[in-house]
């Protein structure tokens, strides 16, 4: 796949998965299903705990460091071309 792409798109690709990385949540969600597994195995009387219990809590985001994550992303871009 890697010889199939010019290396503007690769750029471009990184670039992108800069700002929002492709597996995200769905790591995230891995994640806390493997602590909710560890948990219940080890929680000996307590109450089960869900995959949901585990997953972190990210609230909307920033929007100065979004700016900064895409002035990076565009520069490399230009860096690219130029």
């Amino acid at each position: 796949m890697a010889s199939g792409i010019t290396s503007r798109e690769l750029v471009e690709l990184a670039a992108f998965e800069s700002v929002d990385p492709p597996l995200g949540y769905r790591i995230d969600y891995g994640f806390a299903a493997l602590q909710s597994m560890l948990y219940n195995i080890h929680r000996g009387k307590g109450r089960v705990r869900r995959v949901h219990e585990f997953m972190p809590e990210w609230g909307p985001p920033d929007p100065k460091r979004l700016e900064g994550k895409l002035r990076m992303a565009f520069s490399m871009i230009e860096k690219k071309d130029g």
